[in-house]
């Protein structure tokens, strides 16, 4: 089963990498909305005036440092933020957090304090009048609210964003989790029917040498036999998740799986294939008449035997969760006492354990705590000290 890994340790390194990204994003980001806000702001207060008017105005404002004080007073609104809601190293940890630290940073007052500046400034340059300065300044507020509704409205979308990718990467999960599924049952149950096949021929035909066994066996496979089984599992299964009420998504149990494979009628499903294989076979002259005839009287034979491998099959697999979570006890109480060797050990043993398994939501989450944690300690040779930071990654990577 692959399972994502850990390639590298979180560091000093990597957090300023955030940080400056973050930074970078905010800058970007929040720059344009405040623009776009200025834009509709100075329109609103200026409505009589026409387009190129307006952009003559937002230039000479550019030039007087407009553009400059956004960024420095943004980058100013982020570090004093960040001291505000108690971030004083390192990096946003969601979008709220940005938000908040915006907010407490004082962005607010921060762009109506460069307005004032920069409208002071280019006035006083005579770039633009006296009555249109006093006009942006006396309807301050009209532009300040704009920029604070533009940030509110960024911030939802970003969240939004982050909502909608989330939802969409927990329904592709989920959809490669079902198909993984059904791609083991059909593997696995494939594998005890041909089985179960094989055991069936050769009660049915105690005096048939191993090559005549191996010749029917043949013919069967080329009458449909495994195509014919291939269908009859992925029918049964979609049945049987039905019958016991699973409607969409993947089994949460091997029990639940079971069940469903059972209500779903496979043993009725393999009667019917061999029916049809055994009449194909014959008419086309694959086996002989008096052979398909043997065959068919002695068929419950082999779905009795179908039943056994399959049922045999499940308590493998339930079998096999037990051994799995012994070993990753076992993991654990190596890790408390921080003996890798051990560590090392089981590990192996739950990897190995873990391909044989049809995967479950349960047991891909633990598994891959474990091994992110292993993954960890294997990359900071084998330091055991690893900060909350790593440990509650760790975890958001299971």
């Amino acid at each position: 089963m692959e399972i994502n890994k850990i390639e590298n340790e979180i560091d000093l390194k990597n957090q300023i990498t955030n940080k400056n990204e973050q930074t970078t994003f905010l800058e970007t980001t929040l720059g344009k909305t405040i623009n776009t806000a200025i834009d509709i702001g100075i329109r609103a207060l200026l409505p009589d005036f026409i387009d190129e008017q307006i952009i003559n105005i937002k230039d000479n404002l550019i030039n007087y440092g407009l553009k400059d004080g956004i960024t420095k007073t943004i980058d100013d609104a982020i570090e004093l933020g960040k001291s505000a809601i108690g971030i004083f190293t390192g990096n946003f940890e969601n979008i709220s957090q940005m938000q908040n630290a915006v907010k407490a940073g004082g962005l607010i007052d921060g762009i109506s304090s460069l307005l004032d500046t920069v409208v002071n400034k280019v006035n006083q340059k005579g770039v633009i009048n006296y009555n249109v300065a006093n006009t942006i300044k006396q309807g301050k507020n009209i532009i300040l609210d704009s920029i604070e509704n533009n940030i509110e409205q960024k911030f939802n979308e970003q969240n939004m964003e982050i909502e909608n990718s989330m939802a969409l990467n927990n329904n592709l999960n989920e959809e490669n989790l079902v198909e993984e599924q059904n791609s083991f049952l059909q593997s696995s149950i494939g594998q005890a029917v041909n089985s179960a096949l094989d055991i069936g021929l050769r009660m049915i035909l105690p005096d048939f040498i191993e090559d005549g066994v191996v010749e029917i066996k043949d013919a069967f496979i080329q009458g449909g036999f495994k195509e014919g089984v291939d269908t009859a599992i992925n029918n049964a299964i979609d049945l049987g998740k039905s019958v016991i009420g699973i409607f969409t998504g993947d089994f949460d149990s091997i029990s639940q799986a079971q069940d469903a494979v059972k209500n779903g009628g496979i043993i009725d499903g393999i009667s019917n294939v061999l029916d049809k294989v055994l009449d194909k076979t014959s008419s086309s002259g694959l086996i002989s008449g008096n052979i398909a005839n043997i065959i068919s009287s002695g068929k419950d034979a082999i779905l009795n035997s179908v039943s056994n491998k399959i049922e045999n099959e499940f308590t493998n697999q339930i079998s096999g969760i037990e051994d799995l979570s012994k070993y990753e006890d076992n993991w654990k109480e190596c890790f408390d006492s921080q003996d890798f060797a051990g560590m090392e050990k089981e590990y192996e043993k739950i990897q190995e354990k873990l391909s044989e398994l049809m995967p479950l939501e349960n047991i891909i989450k633990e598994a891959r705590i474990i091994e992110n944690l292993h993954t960890l300690i294997k990359n900071n040779n084998q330091d055991f000290n690893l900060t909350d930071e790593q440990r509650e990654l760790a975890n958001l990577l299971s």
